[in-house]
């Protein structure tokens, strides 16, 4: 028993806070898993100079595969496998799984475990312990750089981004919507979310721009706000927050300065407004 709880103990003391958690959705009558990663904005990244309040938000970064079940036969697992009664033999806590970074899924099926006392229903439980620096249900996922939270990754990686000619490029790589069939050029697979009826074709069947006519008509009732790309606010919103707009063209505000920093901010303001 006492060489369970120093061995638990010491890779208590090494591991980071990256508590993953898996979802599924249908998309295109398939099943879609994605596993993630939530980021806790408590304090702007950015000073605005007291513009407005602090944004304090909760923002998923997720990352999926259409073909799970081939991908977890493939898998490479960097980690020790250990049965949850393992776990109750060495006086293993919910908490203590928390701060190694055991994903949220687990930690869930450990709790149930605990709850109905043990039974022969959970005996065949597993819980990977992850050899550093990596995380995940199968230990397979690793950041290339060593950090301490994922909210010091997030931070890092926009303090990296630099300010060019093309705002998009530095806010969009690499994210796809996956409600369109678009077929575009090799250089781009993906189609973001603010590609979609921005006045510009991007899919070679029009699919981005099709039917984006019936918005810039849309009419409001008299308690709302019209924003110019046809979208519907309440009135009470408007020039209510002169960094937090409501209008994804953000024309429900006075000269929106703070978008020129917006390449170096995680935010909702910045990351769910298009360009």
């Amino acid at each position: 028993m006492e060489q369970w709880t120093i061995y638990f103990l010491l890779i208590s003391s090494c591991l980071t806070d990256f508590n993953m958690y898996s979802m599924d959705r249908i998309i295109n009558d398939e099943t879609v898993r994605y596993d993630c990663l939530d980021y806790y904005v408590f304090d702007d990244v950015i000073n605005y100079n007291d513009l407005s309040a602090y944004a304090h938000q909760n923002i998923p970064y997720c990352i999926s595969t259409l073909d799970w079940s081939e991908d977890e036969d493939n898998m490479e697992i960097n980690g020790q496998l250990f049965l949850f009664a393992d776990l109750v033999r060495a006086n293993i806590a919910i908490k203590d799984l928390m701060a190694w970074s055991v994903s949220i899924d687990i930690v869930e099926r450990f709790e149930m475990y605990l709850a109905v006392n043990n039974t022969e229903q959970w005996s065949s439980e597993v819980f990977y312990n992850c050899s550093e620096p990596f995380f995940g249900t199968y230990c397979q996922y690793s950041f290339t750089s060593s950090f301490d939270s994922f909210s010091d990754y997030v931070e890092f990686s926009f303090s990296m981004h630099s300010e060019d000619n093309s705002p998009m490029k530095s806010l969009t790589d690499n994210t796809c919507y996956q409600h369109l069939t678009c077929n575009r050029s090799a250089q781009s697979f993906c189609l973001d979310w603010r590609e979609i009826c921005d006045g510009k074709i991007d899919c070679y069947n029009w699919e981005d721009e099709k039917d984006c006519s019936e918005l810039e008509m849309n009419e409001c009732h008299d308690n709302e706000y019209r924003c110019r790309n046809g979208q519907c606010i309440p009135e009470e919103f408007l020039w209510d927050n002169q960094i937090n707009p409501d209008c994804l063209d953000r024309t429900d505000i006075f000269n929106p300065i703070y978008w020129k920093k917006c390449f170096k901010d995680p935010s909702f303001r910045c990351e769910e407004h298009t360009c």
